[in-house]
């Protein structure tokens, strides 16, 4: 009778013993899936960040382009309007005039308007 006491009492703490193991197991599992989260939480923050970086950069360089776009708009408006305003009669400026006498081969004075 004492033996199978012995033997139950070696029985319950080794099942306590497994119980323990068991729970200790768990507990380092639920440790690693935390820590294993928390990384994916802050590669998950570093992405984010820079994909708004990217984004206004992306913004940015837009903003450039159209800028750049207007200017050389405006640069070819305005060289047009010279060109015309020289081809008018009665509008052309002296430069021109002299450049027409120059490749005229005449080198006389032009008219004034």
């Amino acid at each position: 009778r004492k033996l199978e006491e012995e033997r139950r009492l070696e029985e319950q703490r080794r099942l306590e013993e497994d119980r323990r193991m068991e729970e200790q197991r768990k507990l380092e599992e639920q440790q690693t899936q935390l820590g294993e989260q928390r990384r994916l939480e802050e590669e998950q923050k570093r992405l984010a960040e820079q994909l708004r970086l990217e984004e206004e950069q992306m913004q940015e360089e837009e903003r450039l382009r159209l800028e750049d776009q207007k200017r050389l708009e405006e640069q070819h408006r305005l060289q047009e309007e010279v060109r015309l305003k020289e081809e008018l009669p009665g509008h052309q400026t002296e430069e021109r005039l002299e450049t027409l006498t120059a490749q005229n081969g005449n080198q006389t004075e032009p008219e004034r308007d």
